[in-house]
């Protein structure tokens, strides 16, 4: 069986300054997620941008299903999830942390997965 790989841009280019989360995004049903960061610029004393990747069945409960911790420098970065059987829900969102002295991140963020895996 043939599975389609869905894409979407869950965080268009932007610079942040604070911590913060993409909105939901709805995505189809899927037991594996893959979301892609490049991070085009990074600046302040120490600045630091810790990526959570989270899912949620219902859009209000929110559950953590990966994270790439302390990123300090321009690049792509991968966060990749499998969870065997089970669904990983029907929405998605990428949260972010930021620590450091006026830290700014500029990035771009993007989900994938198999439509019904």
């Amino acid at each position: 069986m043939h599975h389609q790989i869905i894409t979407q841009v869950i965080h268009a280019s932007a610079l942040e300054n604070a911590d913060g989360q993409t909105v939901a995004t709805k995505i189809a049903t899927t037991n594996q997620l893959e979301c892609w960061t490049t991070i085009s610029a990074i600046s302040g004393t120490g600045a630091t941008i810790e990526l959570i990747l989270e899912c949620s069945v219902d859009g209000t409960n929110w559950l953590e299903v990966g994270r790439n911790s302390s990123v300090i420098g321009t690049g792509t970065y991968a966060i990749a999830t499998a969870r065997g059987d089970t669904p990983l829900g029907t929405r998605a969102r990428l949260r972010w942390d930021m620590s450091g002295t006026t830290p700014t991140v500029t990035f771009v963020s993007t989900l994938a997965y198999k439509e019904g895996v």
